[in-house]
């Protein structure tokens, strides 16, 4: 949370995040939530906390989770939701 404030002071904006509401749901992909949104640039932010979006230099990513899936498969999730972001013409700010 504290990086989104940040960053709408560094960046000047707005940015709706859920400490204002909940996680943005762009309206192009209504199915894909992002933590924060800024509609003026179009800009999504997203905080990727290793225990959900595990990055590929952690150990482990087979290990099954208490939601049944992996770290290795939530990763390949959260790199193809933000794929599906950046091609529907937002840039992407992403915090790992």
């Amino acid at each position: 949370m504290m990086w989104l404030l940040q960053m709408e002071h560094t960046d000047v904006v707005e940015i709706k995040h859920p400490r204002k509401r909940r996680e943005y749901r762009l309206p192009e992909l209504p199915h894909v939530s992002v933590d924060g949104y800024c509609p003026e640039s179009r800009r999504a932010y997203e905080f990727l906390f290793f225990f959900w979006h595990r990055h590929h230099c952690q150990p482990f990513g087979n290990v099954i989770t208490t939601t049944g899936d992996t770290l290795a498969a939530r990763y390949e999730q959260t790199v193809s939701r933000l794929e599906q972001v950046t091609r529907a013409a937002y840039q992407v700010n992403v915090q790992r």
